[in-house]
């Protein structure tokens, strides 16, 4: 996760692995804190909304619930 605008609550963050508009994931961090959540809504780099982030090292954001802080890992909820 790059950075988080608490204002608008999205995040900016650079993908390893696929993910789509209705996957469950969990954001981790260093503090050991989880924050659950399913992607209801992805937008690309240049701001145009997507359904999927299918290209490792792909920049794209996110809504997120809760503040989450730059470094925060993400993965697929299991």
């Amino acid at each position: 996760m790059f950075e988080y605008d608490e204002e608008t609550q999205i995040a900016t963050i650079q993908q390893r692995n696929l993910f789509v508009v209705g996957d469950e994931i969990e954001f981790y961090g260093l503090e050991f804190s989880h924050l659950y959540q399913t992607i209801d809504f992805l937008w690309g780099e240049e701001g145009n909304p997507i359904d999927r982030a299918p290209n490792a090292m792909m920049i794209v954001k996110m809504k997120v619930n809760a503040p989450v802080k730059p470094y925060d890992m993400i993965r697929k909820r299991k």
